[in-house]
């Protein structure tokens, strides 16, 4: 990710980018364990599979852009 920006930037995207990872690290055993424990267990491994795909149509999107240097 950092190299796709400008290099006086590269450390605020790294930091941005490790920020964002502990939030999900954190959030993520907390949003999947409330439908475990109502025994829910289908629903959230779709709702996970769900949230996937959309990551990947928006990364194909980016992904397919050509950029400027």
């Amino acid at each position: 990710m950092s190299r796709s920006t400008a290099i006086n930037r590269q450390g605020m995207i790294r930091g941005l980018n490790q920020s964002l990872m502990s939030g999900a690290n954190i959030s993520a055993p907390l949003i999947s364990g409330a439908p475990i424990g109502h025994r829910l267990f289908v629903s959230w491994p779709l709702a996970m599979a769900a949230i996937a795909a959309i990551g990947v149509a928006l990364a194909g999107q980016l992904l397919d852009t050509p950029r400027t240097r």
